[in-house]
């Protein structure tokens, strides 16, 4: 009895607290202020006017899958659309009109891609303009495209200049000229040669056997180049220092895919005197040699898509965005100006004189006229008659029939 009745004495009091505790929590939530939701913006599209407009971009792409959006991979169009999205600079991108120039491979780099669209504009009248919003008043100020989407853009992707286009033009379709630039090593290559050689791919030719085949998109295979020039980038480093670096800018109407990769490929093997340079004309001939040789392509490193050329279409900067973006790229450049220093530390460490090696050459050399080859053009086009999946068909590319690298 004496336990039980201690037992009940200690429930008993134990209970008082316990409500107390629990209306003491209670008054502290009352007395606690509301926490405000924050409200999502949505945007009134009707206040804002629509304008064509072309953009100019720049990026490095050595940690993209190309340019053109894929379902599951990193790619630069990809991050064009988030920020354009993020900055409700575009309403709907499906119904945007978008067009871009070309697309680059896996890799690749760009100074002069041009993509257009249909964007948010602050004007009531202007070129471009196709729809007046019911608070656009006259006499302000666009909007700054180029710093908006610079914000929201990763580090290595720069929106760089801008255009109010014509409501017929096209990315793609209005470009009339594309030029790229390949950054190389002299090496052991004798220049006089290589550059001669390159004169060879001026003109209009048949490329096929200078680029991969896609026949799932593309059936003519005749391009125009129209300029090839080879110059030193360091003026100050000697004519036989095997590094010092060149460029070469080839400017054409059109490209096909890997095209630019290809010619500098054969351009390499001429450079180094493993082939003649009559191998361009020979390449050139179908009849005599209807079937491609197999060769590896150029690496998509040191690979530019440096311009996009289009008639009535100018782009715009100011001086202060201009001084903004070159301070950006002089960063790029002394970060990865210090990551080549660490390296050649390394390389210092282990051998004083590795510059002054020579490059090791390929211990025996098959030339491309002896080498196995690729089923012809119209190989390929009767297997793609007989069963159009066995070329292309599943590409979730989806390639233009006008490529870019």
């Amino acid at each position: 009895m004496t336990e039980q009745h201690e037992v009940k004495n200690m429930d008993e009091s134990t209970e008082p607290k316990t409500e107390e505790k629990q209306d003491k929590q209670t008054t502290q939530e009352e007395s606690k202020p509301e926490t405000k939701k924050k409200k999502i913006r949505v945007m009134n599209w009707e206040k804002y006017s629509i304008r064509h407009v072309a953009l100019k971009l720049a990026y490095l792409g050595w940690r993209y899958c190309g340019f053109a959006i894929q379902r599951e991979e990193p790619t630069v169009e990809a991050e064009l659309f988030k920020a354009l999205q993020h900055t409700k600079l575009v309403q709907d991108l499906s119904n945007s009109n978008y067009a871009r120039c070309g697309r680059t491979d896996k890799g690749v780099n760009a100074f002069g891609q041009v993509v257009s669209l249909l964007m948010r504009s602050n004007l009531s009248s202007g070129v471009g303009v196709i729809k007046v919003g019911t608070e656009s008043k006259p006499n302000v100020n666009e909007i700054d495209y180029i710093s908006t989407l610079n914000k929201t853009l990763p580090p290595d992707i720069r929106v760089i200049a801008w255009a109010p286009a014509p409501t017929d033009f096209n990315a793609r379709f209005s470009c009339i000229s594309r030029t790229y630039k390949y950054i190389f090593f002299q090496e052991t290559m004798d220049m006089q040669v290589l550059t001669k050689a390159a004169e060879q791919f001026i003109g209009f030719h048949d490329f096929r056997h200078f680029c991969r085949m896609d026949l799932h998109n593309v059936s003519n295979f005749e391009r125009t180049v129209l300029s090839i020039e080879i110059e030193p980038i360091q003026d100050d480093k000697p004519l036989s220092d095997p590094f010092k670096l060149y460029q070469i800018t080839i400017c054409g109407k059109g490209f096909l895919w890997h095209q630019i990769r290809c010619m500098m490929a054969i351009l390499f093997l001429i450079g180094k005197g493993l082939e003649k340079p009559e191998i361009i004309p020979d390449l050139f001939d179908i009849e005599k040699y209807p079937r491609k040789p197999t060769y590896e392509m150029a690496s998509e490193v040191p690979l530019i898509l440096y311009d996009c050329t289009f008639e009535n279409l100018k782009f715009e900067v100011r001086e202060d965005i201009r001084n903004t973006l070159v301070d950006h790229f002089t960063r790029s450049w002394r970060e990865l100006t210090l990551k080549t220093g660490v390296v050649r530390t390394m390389l210092d460490s282990l051998d004083k004189t590795w510059q002054s090696k020579p490059e090791v050459k390929p211990k025996r050399y098959t030339q491309l006229k002896k080498r196995t080859r690729e089923k012809s053009l119209e190989e390929r086009t009767r297997v793609l008659k007989k069963n159009k999946t066995d070329f292309g068909k599943n590409d979730p590319r989806e390639r233009n029939k006008d490529e870019f690298e």
